[in-house]
Order: C-alpha cells, then structure tokens, then sequence
C-alpha cells in the first residue's frame, strides 16, 4: 500500500523523490533494493549530518537558523 502510494506521487502527481520523514518509515523499504522510484530517508540524511558534525568537517552555519 505504502510502496503504490509512492509510486503515484511520482507518477501522478510529479514528485521527484518520496522522503521517509518518519523514524520507522526506513523498516518498510529495509532490504527492497528498488521500490521504482527515488526515496530520501530522512534517518540517513541527520546521521550523515550528525556524523560530519561530530568529526569537525562541518559547522552549523547553513545548517540551523537562529532566530
């Protein structure tokens, strides 16, 4: 159900990519090489960033606003 719900997004509705902005959404697409479409799993999106700013090879300037 999930995965044809993507699949129309893109196909219908012109979406370049379907994000996974849910903690748990990544266990549905765990170990599906390709559900035909692009997918951004927002999980992988903040450990990279996290990871880059644990290191010191980035900062957050462009990374969060202060208001």
């Amino acid at each position: 159900m999930m995965f044809a719900a993507g699949r129309r997004m893109v196909t219908e509705q012109g979406a370049d990519a379907i994000v996974l902005a849910g903690t748990d959404l990544n266990l549905a697409f765990d170990g599906r090489d390709d559900p035909g479409y692009p997918v951004i799993d927002a999980l992988d999106v903040h450990v990279s960033l996290l990871a880059e700013l644990a290191a010191g090879r980035r900062g957050l300037t462009g990374v969060v606003s202060v208001r």
